[in-house]
């Protein structure tokens, strides 16, 4: 752990030897020096803001607690808005914070299984939240894909078909055609 350096300014007499007696001392001090990972825009405050390692377990341990207690919690952008957090930097910062990426998987499942029991309950709009319910929960991605395979047709059903009819040998049941 690195150690924070503090300058002290002594006063001095004018008359004293400047070359001789020093103005300022460095002393150590016990406070451990925080380590900034990189800066962000914040379009809420409008300013750059520095993130620390603490500052990304606060979002982490932030976004679970609004997803917990916000009943109208449905998106997680909402809580990006709210924090002035531009999405494809949320998602840099999951790639790069694995402790990021399990509170944000764990974000989709609180928001998820709310709009799964708003449309049991008929509090939701049954279409657009059916069409998104795949995003927030994998049971239902993978009911979707079950459920596309289903329906999917043989590649030889599309397009014009050709039948090629063999010509039949003359029968006696059958008679020949008179050519005109």
């Amino acid at each position: 752990m690195a150690m924070k350096m503090k300058r002290v300014r002594h006063k001095g007499n004018i008359d004293q030897d400047r070359e001789n007696t020093s103005h300022s001392t460095i002393k150590k001090t016990d406070k451990p020096k925080i380590d900034m990972l990189e800066e962000y825009w914040n379009f809420d405050s409008m300013r750059l803001v520095p993130i620390t390692k603490a500052t990304i377990i606060r979002l982490a341990e932030n976004g679970i607690k609004w997803a917990r207690e916000n009943e109208r919690a449905y998106k997680i952008e909402q809580f990006l808005v709210e924090q002035g957090i531009e999405l494809k930097t949320w998602h840099r910062w999951c790639d790069q914070h694995p402790e990021l990426q399990n509170a944000y998987d764990h974000m989709l499942t609180i928001i998820g299984c709310r709009r799964e029991v708003g449309l049991l309950e008929r509090k939701l709009e049954t279409q657009s939240t059916m069409f998104m319910m795949p995003s927030y929960d994998p049971r239902w991605k993978k009911a979707l894909e079950w459920k596309t395979s289903l329906s999917q047709k043989p590649e030889t059903t599309g397009g014009t078909q050709f039948v090629v009819i063999p010509a039949c040998p003359n029968s006696p049941l059958v008679p020949e055609k008179k050519n005109e």
